[in-house]
């Protein structure tokens, strides 16, 4: 029996449902289901969700637009494939849709059965792909650990997401060499040591820490890394 997969539609005209509805219960090449949501809110929170294999996602949405709804779910950190559905492609629209991370942009106006068809198919098969590629390339083949590469990449694009969400300043707390007396006393703080019950397995009285305000010293915790990489950091920072 052929998978069930989700698509979840995202547009404030309540019309393009029942015509997308008839379209993708009549799709060839697998079995789809279509829920729709008109809210902006609404559909973000679904999208994040990850229970979908692809959105359908309007430009216009009131107020807002599809590709405000497209940026906040990938600062989610949400990788399901999504095709912006335009009214007008000569508008720059389209382009602006694949420079946001959408798979692909379809017009309204020229919208048909076998084309919405065509773009699904595409966009999951090129998620998959991309998915395997990303996989091999940011992790260790034999302990599938991410990579130190992959690591550096996920920690600039939060550092990018910060700016793009318009903060100006990163207090970085906790860098400092840690007072060993808190440590100490927080190892035998009885309601940290029942809290450490709720962390997976092998998680005993050594994972609790000192304070990250109980500075001993102000030089590098040493668990942390070295100096100049704490250097280069604020100079990547102030950069930005």
């Amino acid at each position: 029996m052929n998978e069930v997969r989700k698509i979840l539609l995202i547009d404030d005209e309540p019309a393009m449902e029942g015509m997308l509805q008839l379209m993708v219960t009549g799709f060839r090449r697998g079995h789809y289901v279509l829920e729709y949501t008109a809210d902006y809110a609404a559909g973000l929170r679904s999208l994040a969700s990850g229970t979908y294999a692809l959105c359908l996602l309007d430009y216009q949405l009131g107020a807002r637009t599809g590709l405000e709804l497209l940026r906040e779910a990938r600062v989610l950190r949400c990788s399901t494939p999504v095709i912006l559905l335009t009214g007008n492609s000569a508008d720059g629209t389209d382009l602006a849709a694949l420079d946001g991370g959408a798979a692909d942009f379809l017009n309204k106006g020229e919208l048909t059965q076998r084309g919405l068809e065509r773009a699904v198919c595409y966009a999951l098969e090129s998620a998959g792909h991309l998915a395997q590629w990303r996989d091999m390339a940011t992790h260790d083949p034999l302990t599938g650990v991410p990579n130190r590469r992959e690591f550096d990449c996920r920690l600039n694009e939060e550092w990018l997401e910060l700016r793009h969400l318009g903060f100006d300043i990163i207090w970085l707390v906790g860098v400092w060499e840690p007072s060993p007396e808190s440590e100490r006393i927080a190892r035998g703080d009885k309601a940290v040591l029942e809290e450490l019950k709720n962390l997976p397995p092998g998680f005993g009285p050594e994972a609790a820490g000192a304070s990250p305000y109980s500075v001993h010293w102000y030089r590098l915790n040493s668990e942390l890394g070295f100096e100049w990489e704490l250097k280069a950091l604020k100079e990547k920072l102030n950069a930005m």
